[in-house]
């Protein structure tokens, strides 16, 4: 009866009712429609990012799962809604989850795989081998990496596997300072990375000073810097450096919680500086992040901006995830 975004439908024994999950401008609500008098009506304001419905065998009761809480109510003409109290204990088998999905992962490619002869390569043979791995591996991201290099053996574009750890406020995190040292013993500054928290006019830490301490607390052999820095991301610490003169200062910064993006325009701008000094300033560098839209923009930026005057241009797409780009790259690149 209306357009929406639909996350989950029911419909009645007696085929009398549709009770159904729409989104409109905010979250998933429960609605229902009585397909004989064509009347549609809102049950229950959930306002819910992710949710999910089921009755009891007689329909007498429905049960609402929204954003994680647990919801029942009397199905008749008005619902209502109460919160169900539970605390829940799962205890997870991760050796055994762990074979599973390497199990079902090499079945998936052998079926599905565009080419009947793999690429030359005996998929059973490489299933054996890699599933006596299995046992001595301990951690998602461990085991990831070696389902990689199984699917790395097909030599095969747009295939792989990846870790997606799981985040909480109760996690560790360290506090990244933008700061590259010379060694750990001394934490000497060797460089400070470009819009990173250190990298202010009002700062004096440059290369060549030395940071001492944190919270004051004393830097030493047997101090490990990222244990002071651990749930410090966004909040005020004190840091205690010695200037190239000997003499001491403090500085109040908030560490970041990452500095991935900041990493990696420093890597660009660095492959940028050698392709310019090798070519004595003849030809140009990019970066193809990734094959979208905001990549496609900057590449698009670098060649008709501060590189508009080079005679060929040197295109990099290491590390690039895939997309939709190629195209509108080629036809840019073609001229």
């Amino acid at each position: 009866m209306h357009a929406s975004d639909l996350s989950g439908a029911y419909l009645t024994k007696d085929t009398k009712e549709l009770y159904y999950l729409a989104r409109f401008e905010k979250g998933y609500d429960l609605w229902r429609h009585n397909i004989r008098e064509a009347k549609t009506e809102l049950v229950a304001k959930l306002n819910a990012r992710a949710v999910s419905m089921s009755f009891s065998d007689d329909e007498k009761k429905l049960f609402i799962l929204a954003d994680g809480q647990l919801k029942q109510g009397e199905v008749g003409k008005k619902i209502s809604l109460k919160p169900i109290s539970v605390t829940p204990i799962m205890q997870l088998k991760t050796a055994q989850e762990r074979e599973f999905m390497f199990n079902h992962s090499w079945r998936i490619i052998n079926d599905k795989f565009y080419r009947e002869d793999m690429h030359g390569i005996d998929w059973d043979q490489m299933g054996e081998s890699y599933r006596k791995k299995l046992n001595a591996i301990g951690h998602g991201r461990d085991f990831a990496n070696m389902f990689a290099e199984l699917t790395g053996e097909l030599n095969a574009s747009h295939i792989g596997s990846s870790y997606r750890p799981q985040r909480s406020a109760s996690n560790d995190s360290t506090g990244r300072l933008g700061l590259f040292f010379k060694n750990n013993s001394s934490f000497e500054v060797e460089e400070v990375l470009a819009k990173g928290p250190f990298d202010k006019a009002s700062s004096k830490v440059k290369p060549g000073v030395k940071l001492t301490a944190v919270n004051g607390v004393k830097l030493t052999k047997k101090q490990n810097l990222h244990q002071l820095l651990n749930h410090k991301a966004g909040q005020r610490v004190r840091f205690s450096f010695e200037s190239v003169n000997g003499k001491p200062f403090d500085e109040v910064i908030k560490p970041a919680s990452s500095l991935g993006n900041l990493l990696y325009q420093r890597w660009v701008s660095s492959r940028e500086a050698l392709v310019d000094e090798l070519s004595d300033g003849r030809l140009a560098y990019v970066h193809v992040r990734g094959m979208n839209d905001a990549s496609f923009r900057a590449v698009y930026s670098s060649l008709l901006g501060k590189h508009f005057d080079k005679e060929a241009v040197i295109v990099d797409t290491r590390f690039n995830g895939g997309g939709w780009l190629h195209n509108d790259l080629a036809k840019l690149l073609s001229g």
